[in-house]
């Protein structure tokens, strides 16, 4: 149980701190904007202490080898974060101390949704249109949270582990 609890808190921290990133930017400091070829080791012209690591810049070219538009940041605690776009794709990557990706938040649309959550979302809210989604990876897990829209309201749910659960509903005024 306490498991299962903490993996909740642990993605609820990370939409948080991802829904404060998109709408506010506010307790993180851009440090660079930089598109990051391939194998590229430079240090874009920032000071060392304030550019990113290169294990984190070697693992972000390794697992999203065709971003664009990155800007690094820097989190309270010091840590490196990368927002950059893939396509059709907005991302946060968040990395440890060391470099390697921590966990990343992605925003997408419903076509890119995986067919198979996309299937169960449709088969139980048919009545729905999918408005966006967020893709929150930590912890070796993978949780989506899909807000949904009819004429009088947003709906916002969480796939976890094949499991729909209704987080948040709130109704259009007239």
């Amino acid at each position: 149980m306490k498991k299962n609890s903490f993996l909740q808190l642990a993605f609820s921290a990370l939409f948080l701190l991802a829904s404060g990133f998109v709408f506010a930017q506010s307790g993180m400091q851009t440090i660079a904007r930089v598109d990051v070829p391939k194998k590229q080791s430079s240090n874009y012209g920032m000071d060392a202490s304030s550019a990113p690591n290169a294990t984190a810049l070697l693992s972000l070219n390794k697992s999203f080898v065709d971003a664009t538009n990155i800007q690094w940041t820097t989190s309270i605690e010091g840590k490196n974060v990368a927002c950059f776009k893939t396509s059709g794709r907005t991302h946060m990557a968040f990395f440890t101390k060391k470099g390697k990706i921590e966990s990343t938040v992605s925003y997408y649309s419903e076509e890119q949704l995986p067919k198979d959550i996309l299937y169960e979302v449709k088969k139980q809210y048919f009545q729905k249109n999918i408005h966006g989604v967020i893709e929150v990876n930590t912890l070796g897990k993978t949780a989506y949270l899909i807000t949904l829209e009819d004429k009088t309201s947003w709906l916002t749910i969480k796939v976890l582990d094949g499991e729909i659960t209704q987080e948040k509903l709130l109704l259009k005024s007239e």
